[in-house]
């Protein structure tokens, strides 16, 4: 009996040994017929680095590139990566052979989060994609359109700005504010119209919840992205939890669109098809008027839905984050900034979005950015400073999230001092995830600025 099952295991472990040794084989053969490739870090057969992965993995990064230059590559999993992190590679990249680089290689999150990559964001180069940007950038984010929603904005964000004065003198978690903020601003951008004011301000409280969750599952490391030939097995439970909570969105985006497309046949029948519509009205009116180039199915109308809703919402969120962070650590930069706004504003009026008393509004230049007469343009021209990329691929709500971040800060800034509560230090901690966050939310006690209490009214 014992040697029937000595031999059991001796054969079990034999045909183990020989698949791992199979599959080691297969790896270095591939690698062998691969090109030339950039030094890198070692790692081990069939995970590569993935083991030697630390939590802050954009530090990490940079401590590679230090030791393997500006150039380098990683395995992880089954995937070879090629990390570059100098302005001359980055142009390469980006701009001069920019159709090479077009395509992104799509986690399994984010295929479902995109309705299969139908999106401006993940959608394959092609004829398709440059459609779909097109609508996205001439039509719903054009100026015309931007600066039609600049009422809507502004009371979005005064609204914000009455219920942190009623917590003067108390904590203000501004992680949270800040993302309350943009999502509710960029629903009622993409939806004000359609939906009434009742069932807005449910959907304002509901809605962020969704959208928070969805960035949290995005965020996390999923082995199938690393192997996809266990994608189909979704070991970890994150490809069901994504898809759960996409349907709880689909569900939302749908409603949406029947109602557009209910009020916007009501408008034509009764020839009041104009003036100002959010941006389920456009896709609607697009989806019908296209001057036949494209018709948009209802599956990329939501997914251009999302680019706008949850796309400029965890990014604008991480800006205003860091950007009140790194001024309460350096209370005289703060000072330079409200100073200006004193000067341009005025203690007795509100922050009004728009050029209309600087050539450049409520642009914020910390010293350490000051190198003489460099222009740190962020429209992707300047590769030392891309935060919005370049290239073809260069982000799509650039516009949008420019007069968003400039609006919100500011007025978040001139209405009140932010100080932080007693006893507590302001501590720097990061997280890496779809966005680089705050490891801890940020509380601050916002105090008064403005010598007129009506304004806050």
């Amino acid at each position: 009996m014992h040697l029937l099952i000595d031999y059991a295991l001796m054969t079990s472990a034999a045909v183990l040994a020989l698949s791992v040794s199979w599959q080691v084989w297969k790896l270095i053969k591939s690698h062998k017929n691969l090109p030339g490739l950039p030094p890198g870090p070692g790692g081990l057969p069939i995970v590569g680095y993935l083991p030697y992965v630390r939590p802050n993995f954009h530090i990490q990064f940079t401590q590679l590139a230090q030791k393997y230059g500006p150039i380098y590559k990683l395995w992880l999993g089954k995937k070879l990566c090629i990390v570059i992190s100098s302005p001359s590679l980055v142009r390469e990249v980006l701009r001069d052979h920019d159709t090479i680089f077009a395509n992104r290689d799509i986690t399994v999150t984010t295929l479902i989060g995109t309705y299969n990559g139908n999106d401006v964001g993940w959608s394959r180069y092609g004829p398709q994609w440059r459609t779909l940007r097109r609508l996205f950038v001439r039509e719903m984010l054009s100026a015309n359109s931007l600066d039609g929603s600049i009422n809507l904005r502004r009371d979005e964000v005064r609204k914000y700005i009455r219920n942190v004065c009623s917590e003067t003198g108390r904590p203000v978690n501004i992680s949270e504010l800040a993302f309350q903020i943009n999502v509710n601003l960029l629903l009622s951008m993409a939806c004000g119209s359609t939906i009434e004011l009742e069932e807005r301000d449910k959907v304002g409280t509901e809605f962020p919840l969704l959208v928070e969750r969805i960035f949290e599952v995005m965020g996390k490391s999923n082995i199938s992205d690393y192997f996809p030939i266990l994608a189909r097995f979704d070991i970890q439970g994150i490809g069901k939890e994504m898809t759960r909570l996409m349907q709880i969105l689909d569900r939302f985006l749908e409603d949406l669109i029947d109602k557009g497309t209910s009020i916007l046949s009501d408008k034509v029948e009764s020839g009041t098809n104009k003036g100002r519509k959010d941006f389920v009205q456009m896709l609607v009116e697009l989806k019908e008027d296209d001057g036949g180039q494209m018709s948009l199915t209802k599956t990329q109308m939501k997914a251009m839905l999302v680019n706008v809703i949850a796309g400029g919402t965890h990014t604008t969120l991480a800006t205003v984050e860091w950007v009140m962070t790194e001024l309460m650590s350096n209370p005289t930069v703060m000072e330079k900034v409200q100073e200006e706004l004193k000067q341009v504003v005025g203690l007795n009026n509100m922050v009004e979005e728009g050029p209309v008393a600087w050539d450049n509004p409520l642009e914020f230049k910390p010293e350490r950015f000051l190198g003489g007469d460099e222009n740190l343009d962020f429209g992707g021209k300047n590769f030392n400073y891309i935060p919005f990329g370049s290239g073809r691929r260069i982000c799509a709500g650039l516009p949008l999230a420019e007069r968003m971040l400039s609006y919100v800060l500011a007025s978040l800034l001139h209405s009140f001092e932010w100080k932080l509560p007693e006893g507590e230090k302001l501590d720097m901690e990061d997280k890496f995830g779809s966005v680089l966050r705050r490891e801890n939310p940020l509380f601050a006690i916002p105090f008064p600025r403005l010598t007129d209490s009506n304004l806050y009214l």
